[in-house]
This record gives structure tokens, sequence and C-alpha cells, in this order.
């Protein structure tokens, strides 16, 4: 069945073969020494239109929900790069028929939930590539463009999966000479811990270079990013790759710092067919973050500069224990209080005039009427002290009392 490897040293199966997703007739091709066989279409067959292993259909599917990113010319898909990878694009086109007058069954768009249009298309031609066990005829019939360059063949920007592809990839990393983001398509072989107890993925273990062997790892500071990842999963990772020599095999490895880094997926146990592109949560933001994301997003190990620490305030002045009273409603309440009415003076009123009696009174004689009773048993009231009565001073005798005397 096309979409299946024939092992080396194996012998290809007889009579009819089919597809491996419909019914179109294939045929299979003997391998020889190391080169393992394949399948391939009898000529003059085609893949139904709604094959996952049809190039047409899937190329212009690809190219329909890549959001105005991707572009077919003869049959050749172009994916440009956005300068960020990050961001989005407008939505993509309605559901059609395509130029072959049959229905479209499938819409590639936007992987759910944040997953962006560039980055899925390459997940899409990535996984798309897988099912046709990388067939260098298929390959041919995907470019990139990244932002700022000219276009470059799927091979110049997605390495992998096999030793020589990564190979390459690690010789050009050493050069320095990459001037654009680059993807690793593999599988995970493991899943491990560092001395601080972080997990990374190993997608790679003793790859030759022709003068030593190296590791291709995957790491990242959030936990989250690397949890949905497990042996057997099939993995895109774009980003800056480096090389990492500070242990005893060197480490061709990248620091993922956001989710659409990463798309992964799986292959089916019933049918072996993968499932669909997804990638892990999104990293959370930082509460006490202030500074506005930029219009660029980081790119692979490339780290964000934290925002500047805001100035130091002066310390507040401490509150004293007992706080001072505060008179301040009171003054109010006496301001917006209306004052009291006057009280009016009190009116002056002349004392009544008894009338005059019209028979004169008796009189009595005036010993009587003013002899004050005398009450009995009264004690005598003590009398005052006599006043001695005072002695004038001699009188100086002058001149003429003195000629007195002496006469």
């Amino acid at each position: 069945m096309l979409g299946t490897e024939i092992a080396p040293g194996h012998k290809p199966p007889k009579g009819t073969l089919y597809c491996a997703y419909c019914l179109a007739d294939v045929d299979a091709v003997s391998g020889y020494k190391n080169v393992a066989g394949y399948f391939r279409l009898v000529p003059g067959s085609e893949h139904e239109p709604a094959c996952d292993l049809n190039p047409t259909e899937v190329i212009n599917s690809i190219a329909r929900g890549s959001h105005g990113l991707g572009h077919v010319d003869d049959g050749i898909l172009r994916l440009e790069l956005p300068q960020n990878l990050a961001g989005a694009a407008d939505p993509a086109e309605p559901a059609g028929p395509g130029q072959d007058g049959a229905m479209r069954t499938r819409n590639t768009t936007t992987i759910a939930p944040l997953l962006p249009p560039a980055i899925t298309s390459a997940a899409k031609i990535a996984r798309f590539l897988q099912l046709h066990d990388f067939d260098s005829d298929i390959v041919k019939k995907f470019s990139i463009q990244p932002h700022g360059h000219g276009p470059v063949p799927w091979k110049q920007f997605c390495y992998g999966p096999d030793e020589a592809s990564l190979a390459a990839l690690y010789k050009l990393q050493a050069s320095k000479k990459a001037t654009h983001p680059l993807a690793i398509h593999a599988t995970v072989q493991a899943v491990r811990k560092d001395a601080q107890d972080r997990p990374y993925v190993t997608l790679a273990v003793n790859v030759p270079t022709g003068q030593g062997r190296f590791h291709v790892v995957l790491r990242s500071a959030h936990e989250g990013l690397i949890k949905p990842l497990t042996p057997g999963t099939h993995v895109l990772a774009l980003g800056n790759w480096s090389i990492f020599t500070g242990g005893y095999t060197p480490h061709l490895r990248l620091f993922a710092d956001a989710h659409w880094q990463i798309a992964y997926w799986h292959d089916t146990e019933a049918s072996g067919r993968p499932t669909s592109p997804a990638c892990p949560p999104p990293v959370p933001a930082r509460p006490d973050a202030r500074a506005k994301p930029t219009a660029t997003a980081p790119v692979g190990n490339q780290r964000v500069a934290a925002p500047p620490a805001a100035p130091q305030q002066p310390d507040a002045p401490k509150q004293p224990a007992t706080p001072p009273p505060n008179h301040t409603a009171q003054v109010i309440r006496e301001v917006l209080t209306p004052p009291a009415a006057p009280t009016p003076p009190p009116v002056y009123q002349a004392p009544a005039i008894p009338p005059r009696p019209t028979t004169p009174p008796a009189t009595q004689p005036p010993s009587q009427a003013h002899e004050p009773a005398d009450p009995a048993g009264l004690p005598d009231p003590p009398m005052p002290p006599e006043t001695p009565t005072p002695v004038p001073p001699p009188r100086r005798r002058g001149l003429f009392g003195w000629l007195t005397q002496r006469r």
C-alpha cells in the first residue's frame, strides 16, 4: 500500500495493491542493499480528491488555509514566513469547489486554539511529507520564503528526520551562517530531566557528523511546553537552534519560549494515520508584567528584555498610633447649620397705679404711730464703747509769748 515502506531484503507483495487511504492502484518497487523499497502509483492512476496523499488537493488546501501566506505556482506551494511568526493573518477564504470541479473535503486553517497560520501550514506540509516517506519528488513541491529573503527549498528550512539532514543543520549552525529561523522535524526518542529536575525532550541521539557525534534536544523554561510531548510523538520545532558544547557530547538544541514554536501529532493505533497537528497550551503571562509586548515576537532562543524597574518611591511618613482629632465634620456641620432666630427684647410694662381712695385714712397720734413695739423677752443690745474726745496738740508759743514771759 502507498505510504508503507518495504524493508530491505523483503519481497514486495503480489496481486492488486491500493493506496492506504483511497482506491488508487499502486505498484511495489523492490529495494536493494540498505535501500528500502517503496510503493508508487500505477501509471495513469490518481488519488481520489479526499485522499490525504493527493498532492494537488493537499497543496491547494494548505494554500487556502494559510491566510494569504501560501501561493501555488505550477503545482509548487510557496509559503511566506512573516516577520512576526506569532501574529495572525486575515481569515481564511470560505470553502468552495476546487480547480478540478470537485467539492473540497478539507480546509487547512489555523490549528485550534492558538497556533499561527504560518506554523500551521508548515506543520501540515511536514505531516504530508511524512505520509509520503519524504519522497524527493514530493518534497520538491514545497518551498519557503522567509521574511526579507528569497524562496528557499523546503530542505533548507526544515531539517530531519534523517541523520544526514540533521548533520547538515549542525554544520550550518557551527558556521553561524544561518540568516532565518529554522525548523526540525523529528520523532521524540525520550523525555529526560536535567540536574535541576527540569524536563527536556531528546529528538535524536548520536548523530554522526564525520568529526564526532551530537544529540538533538528540545528544552524550555516552561514545563507546560514539554509536557504534551511523549516518546513516539512527531514534532516540528521552529526557532534559532544553537550548539551547546558544555557536556560530554555536543547538543544541537532549541530553547522554546512560546507555544507556537512547537507543533506535534501522533499516529493512530487503529489505522496508523497521523492525527491533526496540535500545539502546547500558551505560556501564561506574568501578572507583574508592565511593559507592552513588542510588534515582533521572539524567535527560538532569543530572550525578551525585561521591563525597566519602576523608580523607587520614597517611604511614606509613619502615621502616629493615635490620630489627632478631626474637627472637620463639626466645622462643616456648624457652617451648614442656619443660625437661630434672635430673641426679641422684653417689653417694658409700667406698674399699675392703684385707684385714689375716696375716704381719707384715719390719723393716729405720732407717738403711737412711731413708737416701736418692745419685744418681750429680748435682751438689750450691747452698748458701743465710748469714743474718747481727742485732745488738741499744744500750741507753740510765738515771739509775743516769749516777750510776755521775759517781763
